[in-house]
Parts: structure tokens; sequence; C-alpha cells
């Protein structure tokens, strides 16, 4: 009996986080996007600023490649400190020479039998 209420309570536990987690994905996915609309740029040359909505599918973008990059940093086997350091730089520019370089030596663990066999 105590067996089955420890299970019970272990279930109810882990819905209870998968419920929470998947809130807080949400709640990033339906976060307001704030972009200014009227810019001192348009003002002057119209042509060349975005329109409102063009700006706003651009910065859910650029969010979602700093999520992705996180994602990724988070699972790369580097010290505590460094990675640290990555996400402030991350948050800062997702495109800094930092974290580009960090990409860049990502070795990926192939079987060499595996390639010599898909090129036959």
């Amino acid at each position: 009996m105590t067996k089955f209420k420890g299970q019970i309570t272990l279930l109810l536990v882990f819905l209870v986080t998968a419920v929470q987690a998947q809130d807080s994905i949400s709640y990033v996915a339906d976060e307001e996007i704030n972009v200014k609309k009227h810019t001192v740029m348009e003002k002057f040359e119209s042509d060349y600023v975005l329109p409102v909505a063009e700006r706003k599918r651009m910065k859910l973008e650029r969010r979602e490649v700093i999520a992705h990059r996180k994602s990724i940093l988070d699972t790369l086997n580097i010290s505590d400190r460094r990675r640290e350091r990555l996400f402030r730089e991350l948050n800062k520019n997702p495109f800094s020479d930092k974290v580009n370089k960090q990409f860049a030596e990502i070795e990926f663990e192939d079987d060499d039998e595996d390639i010599v066999n898909n090129n036959k």
C-alpha cells in the first residue's frame, strides 16, 4: 500500500513539473513584443525603415536563435564559468565572435566505420 502511495506521489510531482515547464515555454511565446512604431530614421528616410510587423518578426526570430544557441551551449562539455560568460555574451550579441568561435570548436563524434560504409 505504501509503495502504491509513493508511486502516485511521484506521478503527481512529475505531472506538476511538466505543467509548469509547459507554462513557462508558452509564456515566452505569448510574450508581447515591443518595437518602436515611429523611429527617428523614419522621419528622414522612410524607405530604409522596415514596417513594424517585419521588425516584430525579426525580433521573434532573433529570440528563437538565442534560445536555440543557449540550449546548445548548455549541452557542451565546458566549465561553468565559461558557460556563464558565453551566456552573458549571447544575451548581448548572439552573433559575437566569442560565441561563434565556441560553436566552431564543437567536435562531433562520428564513427569512422559509418562514414566509410556510407561512401560505398
